[in-house]
């Protein structure tokens, strides 16, 4: 069973630190009595590209959605530590970096400092639900058509 205190908030205990526990048991805690950190999402439109900032405060402990293509992500402000349920483990990450995730994979970022974090797809796309429905899938989804 893993444990983590985050930020000063009741600790968590996460059995086999799986990314959807986590995501899960912050989920109960927002509901009990947690404060949610305040981010902001900008969205920007290239010729052939949509661009999607986070602006994360310090302290913050987030989850990603689980993205259905391999996605470019650039850390372009702070400090990060990532954990990747691909077997890789907890990295730590300082900007300027720039890598690549492969789909499906469910991330859990902590924010050592205040971060901008970007994601870059290809397409013309300019409706933000549709393009959530293009390069996202939920878990039910993921558990049900990908994770057999």
């Amino acid at each position: 069973m893993g444990e983590l205190n985050v930020c000063g908030n009741t600790s968590l205990n996460i059995p086999n630190m799986k990314v959807i526990d986590v995501e899960r048991a912050i989920q109960q805690k927002l509901k009990e009595d947690w404060v949610e950190p305040q981010h902001e999402t900008t969205h920007q439109f290239f010729a052939g590209v949509y661009v999607r900032t986070l602006s994360m405060p310090k302290g913050t402990l987030m989850t990603g959605a689980r993205h259905r293509l391999k996605t470019c992500n650039m850390l372009l402000r702070g400090s990060v530590s990532v954990f990747m349920e691909d077997g890789s483990g907890v990295t730590t990450v300082t900007a300027p970096c720039v890598f690549e995730s492969e789909k499906y994979i469910k991330k859990l970022v902590y924010c050592h400092e205040d971060v901008l974090f970007t994601t870059v797809h290809p397409t013309d796309e300019t409706n933000i639900e549709k393009l959530e429905e293009m390069f996202t899938i939920s878990e039910d989804e993921y558990m049900r058509e990908v994770r057999v």
